[in-house]
């Protein structure tokens, strides 16, 4: 799988660049009250300030907004995803310090929303209360659960939309690389029937790529059947790829590559037949065509049987 540092970036990224859309879509009663017209203003930096010495070191908020409430007043608003496998039992405890440390420094209203993506119905945390001898202090947020929504994007626009179908369809394919794949597939080609211009699409199939991470040789033959559906269909969008896939044909890269792919072949067909024999073997490491080993790891997927396969190259 291609290294990624975590799946908290590209929802970093999307509240960073949709934050508009985000609202809409999670929260569209708060978003009713925004007063969109004056703009709104993000504060990374302040955020990082704030977070900077806090107990933990991965920082799960990702996002400090100040908007403007159709009444006039000055609104902050505290984005906090959390992106796991399982609950986190301190989840609720950040949630009331960062809360806490952005009204202090900045002296104005607070709301903190987050939105939980695990796999775990019954993880649902909104609050979070200290008490001690009479003293309380609680803390209570708007959430929102990835589970609760459909996990398939169709016909829609709004980024978050499909992003929240990717991370879905990430967790119930985990272990299981040949179906995500071809989920991805599907996923990435009914992008092409929503109407959107071409820096929206390329934005999209940056995260949703980001989301549904595939080992280098599925990601190849992945990219290539993508380009074909595009050629197909007439559709200039992900030709990036191609371009992509160009610029990393260097030579040292272009050999590690089809070095990768020559091991996946071997071991797919030691996994389904046994070891290979000497003499294909030898023809295998011979080829240095990068599509053609595409292709041929596509081919060994579908065959029934080794000789079938061998006779094809």
């Amino acid at each position: 799988m291609k290294a990624r540092a975590d799946y908290d970036s590209p929802w970093k990224e999307a509240i960073r660049l949709h934050f508009y859309d985000f609202l809409v879509f999670f929260f569209p009663e708060i978003h009713a009250d925004i007063d969109w017209e004056r703009g709104y203003e993000q504060l990374e930096s302040e955020l990082q300030a704030i977070t900077r010495d806090a107990k933990h070191r991965r920082r799960h908020v990702d996002a400090l907004v100040r908007v403007y409430r159709r009444n006039g007043s000055s609104q902050l608003v505290l984005i906090h995803v959390e992106v796991q496998s399982r609950e986190d039992p301190r989840f609720t405890a950040r949630m009331l310090l960062y809360h806490t440390r952005i009204a202090d420094r900045f002296g104005e209203s607070v709301c903190s929303l987050a939105i939980l993506a695990d796999g775990k119905d019954g993880w649902r945390p909104s609050e979070h209360k200290n008490s001690l001898w009479g003293c309380e202090l609680q803390l209570r947020f708007p959430m929102k659960k990835l589970l609760d929504y459909p996990a398939w994007a169709s016909q829609t626009k709004n980024p978050f939309s499909w992003l929240t179908a990717a991370q879905l369809q990430a967790q119930a394919t985990r272990g299981r690389p040949e179906k995500r794949s071809e989920i991805k597939f599907r996923l990435f080609r009914g992008l092409y029937g929503c109407g959107l211009n071409r820096p929206q699409m390329l934005g999209l199939f940056r995260l949703l790529d980001w989301v549904l991470a595939l080992p280098e040789p599925l990601e190849y033959n992945f990219k290539q059947d993508l380009a074909r559906f595009e050629r197909e269909n007439n559709m200039p969008y992900i030709t990036s790829f191609e371009r992509i896939a160009r610029k990393e044909g260097r030579e040292e890269e272009r050999e590690r590559s089809c070095q990768t792919l020559r091991d996946a072949i071997l071991k797919h067909h030691q996994q389904r037949w046994g070891e290979l024999d000497a003499a294909s073997r030898t023809r295998l490491q011979e080829l240095a065509d990068h599509p053609r080993l595409v292709d041929l790891l596509a081919e060994l997927m579908a065959a029934q049987s080794s000789g079938e396969w061998t006779r094809t190259f």
